[in-house]
């Protein structure tokens, strides 16, 4: 329902924002959206939506904030989503592997790139400037927001990867020194303990501006937040933005109640996924639980579909990034399928919620291989995994790692493996069982 075809005013089809309204092209959606349409199977749309943001990228080189119906660019002043088009293109070639498409893309993302950090010093920390992700009046100043701070991170490393892939291992060497240099500074330069979250902004001579906006989550989101940093900030997620209810609201007023607080889907999905990069597995189930309430429960969603926020009364609108990033919050979170580039192992970091006994899920496609990954409690309390596909024929590794204190066994197409090792994993201050498949 959500493509749209509104040719020759655009190059190609797209999906659109939202059912019934908002049926146009918004970037900030649709890169918010593409990890949850890729991990879903749906490769050509994704590709073709790509290309229409390029299309219209180059024209201001900053990528589009919303085009019209009829092909009209109507805004691109959402600086964020210059860096966030930028992982976008990435994360599609990590789950295709196409080759072609990033070769294209790649030249129009350096120029944009190099144009947007034209001005940061990696020793100086600076950031870029402009109205980002929140559209609340006090945000329309030549603030540095959060959601633009913490995704410039990604596209740095992103450029890094993508410079490799094309062969231009100087430019690799680069963007992945600024990456390294830029998170160092965001951790020094936005962290304060006494607050135990990151402000919501910086002013222009660096003062926090602590609005509590649900943007508190994109440093965990992104990895950008040093381990420390990223597990307090969950604590104080949970503590003041999430109520048991709905899920996470949009912004926390201290000293206010938000227990009966509504939310909107895409913050419970973009935390559920963070949570489960934290080890945080118990609240990123629980956030996708509640996600799962809204098209069952609410009475006037059209069709039945996810809405744009929960409870009914805020809107009743199907919006793109409430239903694709609660995709991505099953496959990359909860099931913790990362994709890879071509001849890199392939990822999984499984997570065991304590009040979930199993889980299932089939024909997830990186490049050209197709796999399934299936876990399951058995009755003297240890983990059955199995792995099944042509993983084994295509992929030189592959490498497990599992979130539980339960013992395990595991079959990879019907052989049970046995090669294990430890290591301490991203954001875990615990050992996790990790496996490595040949």
């Amino acid at each position: 329902m959500n493509i749209k075809d509104e040719r020759p005013f655009y190059p190609d089809l797209f999906l659109g924002a939202g059912v019934p309204v908002y049926p146009r092209l918004f970037g900030t959606d649709f890169c918010f959206s593409i990890a949850g349409c890729l991990s879903g199977g749906f490769k050509d749309i994704s590709k073709r939506t790509l290309n229409n943001l390029l299309y219209y990228t180059e024209k201001k080189l900053r990528a589009p904030h919303e085009i019209s119906s009829d092909g009209i660019l109507l805004g691109w002043d959402h600086i964020q989503v210059s860096p966030q088009l930028v992982n976008a293109v990435w994360e599609y070639f990590s789950w295709t592997h196409d080759s072609t498409f990033l070769a294209e893309a790649y030249p129009l993302c350096k120029r944009m790139m190099q144009d947007i950090i034209k001005d940061i010093d990696a020793e100086k920390g600076l950031y870029i400037p402009g109205h980002g992700l929140m559209e609340e009046a006090e945000f329309k100043n030549n603030w540095v927001e959060l959601t633009t701070a913490a995704y410039t991170f990604p596209a740095l490393n992103c450029m890094s990867k993508m410079a490799t892939v094309i062969g231009e291992v100087t430019e690799s060497g680069l963007y992945s020194s600024l990456a390294s240099a830029y998170k160092r500074r965001f951790n020094a330069d936005w962290w304060d303990d006494s607050h135990a979250i990151w402000p919501s902004a910086l002013s222009g001579n660096g003062e926090k501006i602590y609005s509590h906006f649900w943007n508190v989550v994109f440093p965990q989101k992104t990895k950008l937040a040093q381990d420390k940093n990223g597990q307090i900030a969950f604590k104080s997620i949970q503590k003041h933005w999430v109520n048991d209810l709905w899920g996470m609201v949009g912004k926390y007023n201290e000293g206010a109640d938000i227990s009966h607080d509504g939310v909107g889907l895409v913050h419970n999905n973009i935390c559920a996924t963070a949570a489960f990069e934290y080890g945080q597995t118990d609240l990123g189930w629980k956030l996708i639980q509640l996600s799962a309430q809204a098209p069952l429960s609410l009475q006037e969603s059209p069709l039945g579909l996810f809405p744009e926020c929960q409870p009914h009364g805020c809107s009743n609108i199907s919006q793109l990034w409430s239903y694709a990033t609660f995709i991505e919050s099953l496959v990359k979170g909860l099931a913790g399928i990362q994709p890879s580039i071509p001849g890199s192992p392939i990822e999984i970091y499984l997570q065991i919620p304590n009040d979930l006994d199993y889980l299932s899920i089939d024909g997830i496609e990186i490049g050209n291989d197709s796999f399934s990954v299936s876990w399951k409690k058995t009755i003297d309390k240890r983990l059955l995994i199995q792995i099944d596909g042509g993983v084994t024929n295509k992929v030189k590794e592959v490498i497990v790692r599992i979130n539980s204190s339960l013992p395990y066994k595991v079959l990879l197409n019907g052989k049970k493996k046995k090669r294990w090792n430890k290591e301490i994993f991203y954001g875990i201050d615990t050992e996790t069982n990790v496996l490595c498949l040949p």
